[in-house]
C-alpha cells in the first residue's frame, strides 16, 4: 500500500513547500518564479485572462500548479516509476539548471544583484527540476512498460519455434 502512495505523498508537497519559499524569494521581477512554477500551471491560462499584479496571480499559479503536481504524481504511482530514477533526474537536473540560471553570469555578485539571492536560483532549479522529472519518468517509464510487452524477452530455453 506504501509504495501505491509515495510519490502522491510526497511530490506535490515538497513542490509546493519550496515553491512558497521560492515566493518568498522570487528572483528578478518574479522571473525566476513564474518559469520554475509557472510550468506547471500553463493550461489555466486557456482559461483565464490575468490582467492583476503577482499578488492576483500567484496565488493561482500556486494552486492550479500544485493540482498539476498531484495529477501527474498519480500517474507516477499508477506506472511505478522507480524511485531510483526520479531522484538521479531530480538531483541532477536542478544541478545542471542551477548551472545554466547561475553560470550566466560573470561574477556572484552580479548574480545575486540580478535576482537578489542564492536562494531563488535554488527553488527555481529545483522545482522545475521536479516538474520536468516527473514528465521525463512518466514518459521513460511508460515507454519502457510498453516495449517490455511488445518485444517479451526470450529465456535461454525458449529459441525459435521449430517446424515439425
Amino acid at each position: 500500500m506504501r509504495d501505491r502512495w509515495q510519490y502522491r505523498l510526497t511530490i506535490p508537497w515538497v513542490w509546493l513547500i519550496v515553491a512558497i519559499i521560492s515566493w518568498r524569494f522570487p528572483g528578478d521581477e518574479y522571473g525566476l518564479f513564474g518559469v520554475a512554477n509557472g510550468l506547471p500551471s500553463a493550461w489555466i491560462s486557456l482559461w483565464l485572462g490575468f490582467n492583476g499584479g503577482p499578488n492576483d496571480i500567484i496565488p493561482i499559479m500556486v494552486a492550479s500548479s500544485f493540482t498539476s503536481m498531484l495529477l501527474i504524481s498519480w500517474a507516477m504511482d499508477g506506472l511505478r516509476v522507480p524511485r531510483w530514477l526520479v531522484l538521479s533526474l531530480w538531483l541532477i537536473g536542478t544541478v545542471v539548471l542551477f548551472q545554466i540560471a547561475f553560470g550566466q553570469f560573470e561574477s556572484y555578485a552580479r548574480a545575486i544583484a540580478k535576482n537578489g539571492s542564492l536562494t531563488a536560483y535554488v527553488t527555481a532549479s529545483s522545482n522545475l527540476s521536479l516538474f520536468l522529472t516527473c514528465v521525463c519518468g512518466i514518459l521513460l517509464t511508460g515507454c519502457y512498460r510498453v516495449a517490455r510487452c511488445l518485444f517479451p524477452a526470450r529465456s535461454v530455453n525458449d529459441g525459435c519455434v521449430k517446424a515439425d
